[in-house]
């Protein structure tokens, strides 16, 4: 368990929103996703239309070289960073203006708080 005074403590997908503005920059959204593009389950972050939404998560998995140990695609307009996770994607989009660390770094606590819900 986490101390919850610490600025990145999160506990599950409510929380993550102050973990997005502590570290000032954009995540337009987290999702949990299927190989093929399938949502699964999707928090948005900024207002963001639905078709578009879906139509970045179904054109993910196009983009997804297996081969790849890199774990962030991106492309003119938007980032992804992602994980694998058995046989989904946890996948975080971003705007190309936010810091790839710190997206790996969220990336890696939201991580975290599947694992923790999920086994």
């Amino acid at each position: 368990p986490q101390n919850p005074k610490t600025p990145y403590a999160c506990h599950g997908l409510r929380d993550f929103s102050i973990i997005t503005k502590n570290l000032k920059m954009v995540v337009i959204s987290a999702s949990i996703c299927s190989k093929s593009g399938k949502i699964l389950l999707a928090r948005q972050f900024v207002a963001i239309n639905r078709l578009k939404m879906e139509e970045y998560l179904a054109n993910f998995p196009k983009l997804v070289d297996s081969g790849r140990q890199c774990t962030h695609i991106e492309t003119d307009v938007i980032r992804y960073v992602y994980v694998p996770i058995d046989k989904l994607f946890l996948v975080l989009i971003t705007n190309k203006d936010s810091n790839i660390i710190e997206d790996l770094e969220v990336l890696r606590q939201l991580n975290q708080v599947v694992t923790h819900h999920c086994n």
